[in-house]
């Protein structure tokens, strides 16, 4: 609960208790890219978690599932083909997009699997071009900050409409001070618009 991870998990349990109350079939179908088991031994605490269905994948874990009882179903999978058929209510995005230079571009064989609802949170996004920068966290590497004017076009091109928009304190973005006052970093929230 440290630092901004409580209003994160808030903004991810918000997201599904609505979607739960406009489902008509559970499970909640939801695809987490890069989370792990702390996070949603969290979320079992904030909600009614027993009509959900996760799959978080984990390009660096080695295990296809796990044998954790967390009450609902959670599997972790390390290949993207895993899940390439699978149709889910919500995508998260949870401070992932970053470390994907190809994101953006990515997207459309993405949107395969992509659900009605995409959740992006604690996402660095540029207020002005793409830029790369050095990264002071945990993780030393490089970043790639896509443009949020460039997230939300390739979602309003796919059908989707932005529904809810916050920022955390743009520090937490962690990039060169250069960059700072050009990062917004952000929750965002999508919505698949109905035919």
């Amino acid at each position: 609960e440290n630092n901004f991870y409580n209003h994160i998990r808030d903004l991810t349990a918000l997201s599904i208790s609505m979607i739960q109350l406009n489902s008509k079939t559970p499970p909640v179908k939801i695809l987490d890219y890069g989370s792990n088991v702390t996070t949603w031994a969290n979320i079992r605490r904030k909600i009614n978690t027993d009509s959900i269905d996760v799959t978080v994948f984990d390009p660096f874990h080695e295990l296809q599932s796990t044998n954790i009882d967390l009450g609902f179903r959670l599997n972790i999978v390390s290949e993207e083909e895993y899940f390439m058929t699978e149709r889910f209510d919500l995508t998260i995005f949870g401070s992932y997009v970053q470390y994907d230079e190809n994101f953006l571009t990515a997207l459309n064989s993405k949107n395969l699997h992509l659900g009605d609802y995409v959740l992006f949170t604690h996402t660095p996004l540029s207020l002005e071009k793409p830029f790369v920068s050095k990264q002071f966290s945990d993780y030393t590497g490089i970043q790639t900050v896509h443009s949020f004017r460039d997230v939300s076009k390739v979602f309003e091109k796919l059908g989707y409409n932005l529904i809810f928009k916050s920022t955390l304190p743009p520090e937490g973005a962690s990039v060169e001070d250069e960059y700072i006052n050009k990062t917004v970093y952000a929750n965002l929230l999508f919505t698949k618009l109905k035919n």
